[in-house]
């Protein structure tokens, strides 16, 4: 576990040229900017984990924010077993799209972002696209198996808007 930051501050700005995070089996690198009075963010960070591959670019904040993501994921159990160790507070983290299910295979998801947090992000856009070649779901929901065990798969999760997922396709 180590932390590596190199930057300046100039109250409320904190600005890290370099940031490298090691913690959990996981490493988080790249410059950030942070503003506390605004609690806003901007910076271009990746990720490293057991399984897969990030990187997250653009700013977060309470009214506007914007921005891009990739996530790479060449194997998806070894990364929901990392997720499964993971605490916030004495809670696990838990991802619902495949909360009760045993995910295997290899995934691409990218995406874009726009707006802010604010609300619970219930005024955040957010679109993406989820491709796989082999990836298999299994476990208690047999629709989002059947959906998942396709051989070729490529989901196209459009205009999350107001907290709700307005719209999915899925090609074979």
């Amino acid at each position: 576990k180590s932390l590596q930051a190199k930057g300046r501050s100039s109250a409320p700005v904190l600005q890290l040229d370099q940031l490298q995070l090691a913690a959990v089996d996981a490493t988080v690198q790249g410059p950030v900017t942070v503003n506390t009075r605004t609690r806003e963010a901007k910076g271009s960070l990746q990720a490293t984990v057991p399984g897969a591959q990030a990187l997250v670019e653009g700013a977060a904040g309470i009214a506007q924010g914007g921005g891009t993501f990739k996530l790479r994921a060449t194997d998806t159990s070894a990364l929901q077993r990392w997720l499964a160790r993971l605490r916030v507070g004495a809670s696990p983290v838990e991802v619902p799209a495949v909360a009760g299910n045993r995910v295997q295979g290899a995934l691409d998801l990218s995406g874009q972002w726009n707006g802010g947090w604010h609300d619970g992000g219930t005024a955040m856009q957010v679109s993406a696209l989820l491709q796989s070649e082999r990836l298999l779901l299994t476990g208690v929901d047999a629709a989002r198996a059947a959906l998942c065990a396709a051989r070729t798969q490529r989901i196209s999760l459009c205009q999350w808007h107001a907290g709700r997922l307005r719209a999915y396709r899925a090609d074979r």
